[in-house]
């Protein structure tokens, strides 16, 4: 069947209407959701206002509170922490003068009970023990010999006094001389004293250390010599370094010393100079060195 240009035209104007009218349909949607998508955006925008209000707010808020915190929290809190240390140094040392009470008072009672039980009954008088007469003779000669060496004026007759427990040098105690005197005597006491004991196999740890023997002793001759210290002979120096070169290999002396020993005694002895606080590298300070890094 044949379609004429009328029909033609019709079915096609029909047709553009029905797009035209759907298309006027979607249009009017889309204008409405637009409408709704401009007042969501508007709201949202007001809502996003509120909150950077909201966020300034609370942010001056903080602000506030760190420079209370700074200015009045934390200086209170670091009073109050050096209170409690004080606090705690103020309880340990109470119960330190606590305990110290307690045990003065612990003391106190064992004192009096001590002295209760200890009430009439004589203290007994301590007595030394009376020393063999003859090794006594054999030690007195031993220091007779020493004197002899180191150049001693006079007899030399040494003996020892039982009551003080010391020795007489020709009739005279050795605590009745004066200061250099003294140190000469005692250093010949205890170099005797080891001697002896070799020679009569007696137990001695073979080490004998003096400090200062001449050091005090004064030469005749010299200024503000006072007591017996002014006959002391100025060869007894001389004689006491000589005798130190002939002392036994298997005796040590030490001698801690603030003269100068002469170069012929220093070069056999092992002589040592101590450089105190004036110490350079590779200096010996003192008889007992420092430990390392010190």
């Amino acid at each position: 069947m044949a379609i004429t240009d009328e029909e033609h035209v019709h079915k096609v104007a029909q047709a553009s209407a029905d797009v035209y009218a759907a298309a006027r349909a979607e249009a009017a949607k889309i204008l409405a959701q637009r409408a709704d998508l401009e007042d969501a955006i508007g709201s949202l925008e007001q809502r996003r206002e509120a909150r950077d209000a909201e966020r300034a707010t609370a942010l001056a808020t903080y602000q506030g509170a760190e420079r209370r915190l700074a200015s009045i929290l934390q200086p209170a809190a670091a009073n109050s922490t050096a209170q409690l240390r004080r606090l705690n140094a103020r309880r340990l040392e109470l119960e330190s003068a606590r305990n110290t009470s307690d045990q003065v008072e612990t003391l106190r009672a064992l004192k009096a009970e001590i002295e209760k039980s200890n009430a009439g009954k004589r203290k007994a008088k301590q007595q030394w023990e009376s020393l063999p007469g003859t090794s006594l003779v054999a030690f007195c000669k031993e220091i007779e010999a020493v004197l002899k060496e180191w150049k001693w004026e006079g007899e030399g007759r040494v003996e020892f006094d039982e009551k003080n427990f010391d020795i007489k040098v020709d009739g005279q105690t050795r605590q009745s001389h004066g200061k250099g005197f003294r140190a000469v005597l005692y250093s010949a006491f205890v170099i005797a004293l080891v001697r002896f004991c070799q020679k009569k196999n007696l137990p001695h740890p073979g080490v004998v250390v003096i400090d200062s023997p001449l050091t005090s002793y004064k030469r005749r001759g010299a200024k503000d010599v006072k007591g017996s210290d002014s006959t002391v002979s100025s060869g007894v120096e001389t004689a006491f370094w000589e005798s130190l070169t002939k002392i036994a290999r298997d005796v040590q002396v030490i001698i801690v010393e603030n003269k100068e020993p002469p170069a012929s005694v220093a070069a056999v002895l092992h002589y040592e100079w101590f450089a105190g606080n004036e110490a350079e590298p590779g200096d010996r300070v003192g008889f007992i060195p420092e430990a390392p890094g010190n």
